[in-house]
């Protein structure tokens, strides 16, 4: 059964210190792979009984410490753990205009793809369009118009929104999907459901008929 647990959903130090939520990192079951360990991510897959032996697979989407801050713990853990930094057959990495990664990730059932921001070319959407699920980092400065462009130009099942900032926080991100909702409501494009991450929620994509579609990413090894 493909799981996805989101081990926190804070986006930033501020959002930590003030809220005492863990760092937004995200844990593919099936895949073996983990997403910014930022803090607290250690804890939470404790507390979630997943073995740092378990991990095979880490992925980065900056250097800074809100996605790498428990990076050397879990790794003192477990050897074996690969840093990937390159494309390989399951992962394919892109770049964002400030130099960030995004992820796209081919699972046996479907295709993941993970922003960490929002400061992407239009033309760089085309490389998602195969993707069914897709996680989005919510910081203060989100601009809404890019998730409904998200939206339009790649028609995803499903987008869970994580990784916020204090005043989405503040607002209740449920309260900030309801009008992402609405908006989308307005434009008569309601194919896409669109869920806020919680802290250590276990997703089964299979609740949300998410199949792998039959085009296979262009550039995966």
């Amino acid at each position: 059964m493909p799981k996805i647990l989101f081990l926190g959903t804070a986006g930033t130090i501020d959002a930590i210190a003030k809220t005492g939520k863990s760092s937004s990192s995200i844990y593919l079951e099936s895949e073996k792979i983990l997403i910014d360990p930022g803090p607290g991510t250690l804890l939470k897959l404790a507390q979630n009984n997943i073995g740092i032996g378990e991990i095979k697979k880490i992925l980065l989407s900056s250097d800074d410490l809100i996605k790498n801050n428990d990076l050397s713990a879990i790794r003192s853990l477990n050897h074996d753990i690969k840093i990937i930094d390159k494309d390989d057959d399951v992962i394919k990495i892109i770049k964002t205009k400030n130099n960030q990664n995004a992820f796209i990730i081919k699972t046996t059932k479907y295709i993941l793809s993970f922003i960490p921001e929002h400061d992407f070319h239009k033309k760089q959407l085309e490389e998602f369009k195969d993707t069914n699920v897709f996680i989005i980092n919510c910081l203060d400065e989100f601009d809404k118009k890019f998730l409904l462009t998200v939206i339009e130009e790649i028609s995803p099942e499903l987008v869970i929104l994580t990784g916020f900032g204090m005043k989405i926080i503040k607002q209740d991100p449920l309260e900030f999907s309801r009008m992402i909702k609405k908006e989308l409501k307005a434009e008569h494009l309601m194919k896409t459901q669109i869920i806020p991450a919680k802290e250590e929620m276990v997703l089964n994509t299979d609740h949300y008929n998410i199949k792998l579609k039959q085009k296979s990413l262009d550039g995966f090894v």
